[in-house]
Formats: structure tokens, C-alpha cells, sequence
């Protein structure tokens, strides 16, 4: 008797391995050729978030954009602010910069100081410090600069 408890705890132990690892195997989520499934579609492709509204200023028509990150914000793009409320308002990048800040000129709507201000497309990775005259060499300093600044950079 003692043969066939031990013979079945075996049997069934390894009918329990069995189940598990075939459990293991099998992928819960259908495959993607499998008809009629859809995968769930991305929020919104290529939107970002770049920064937020300034201030604003209604009569001359334009906004300052503080933006966020170090990327910088292409002039081919489309750019929206959206309020908390869900308001938004269409902006032109005019190429104006000043440090992190942005002017654009408002196409449609009414922005608010504090609304967020995305881009729709591909932003470049990063802004490469780089100056208008090109990188900083010793030919492009002033030469009013001390010998330790000059060495530093």
C-alpha cells in the first residue's frame, strides 16, 4: 500500500509540473495575426510635452514658452497649449529665443500663463552647445578673457 501512496504522490506531482509548466508556456495575450485583434493604440503618437506658457500677451499677439528639458524646439513643428480645463490654442514657434524661453505667435484660441504647450512630431535628441559662431575654440574668444578661463574651456 505504502508503494502505490508514494507511486501516486509521484504521479501527481508530476502531473502538477506538468500543468505549471505548460501554464508558463502559454501567452495570455493573442497573437497579433490572430483576426479581428487590435492592438490598444498609443495615447497620442509624437505628441510631447516641451513646456508651458509664460506669459501671455494678447495684444501684440504672441506668448513666451518656458521650455522644459534641454531640447530644442524646431520651428517646422506644431505646437498647442492645453489648459487643465482642456482648452487649447495653436502656436507658431517665431525662431525668437532668449535662454529657455520661446516666442510664438498664437494662430487659434486663448492661451493662459501655466498651460502646457506640446509638439506635435520628432523633437531632436538634444541641443548641442554650440554657439550662432560655432563652438567656443581660441580663435572665436575674446581676448579679454584670462589665460585660465581661455585653458578651462
Amino acid at each position: 500500500m505504502r508503494k502505490w501512496v508514494h507511486a501516486g504522490s509521484r504521479a501527481l506531482a508530476t502531473a502538477a509540473l506538468g500543468l505549471a509548466v505548460a501554464a508558463c508556456g502559454t501567452d495570455r495575450r493573442e497573437s497579433p495575426d490572430a483576426a479581428g485583434t487590435e492592438d490598444p493604440a498609443p495615447a497620442a503618437p509624437g505628441v510631447q510635452v516641451v513646456g508651458e506658457v509664460a506669459s501671455v500677451h494678447t495684444s501684440e499677439g504672441f506668448v513666451l514658452i518656458r521650455r522644459t528639458g534641454r531640447r530644442s524646439l524646431p520651428t517646422t513643428l506644431a505646437y498647442f497649449s492645453v489648459a487643465k480645463d482642456g482648452r487649447t490654442a495653436s502656436l507658431r514657434l517665431t525662431g525668437e529665443r532668449l535662454g529657455r524661453f520661446f516666442a510664438a505667435d498664437i494662430q487659434d484660441g486663448q492661451p493662459v500663463a501655466g498651460d502646457l504647450v506640446v509638439a506635435r512630431g520628432v523633437l531632436p535628441e538634444s541641443t548641442p552647445a554650440v554657439t550662432p559662431a560655432g563652438p567656443m575654440r581660441p580663435q572665436n574668444r575674446p581676448a579679454g578673457l584670462p589665460d585660465a578661463v581661455r585653458r578651462s574651456n
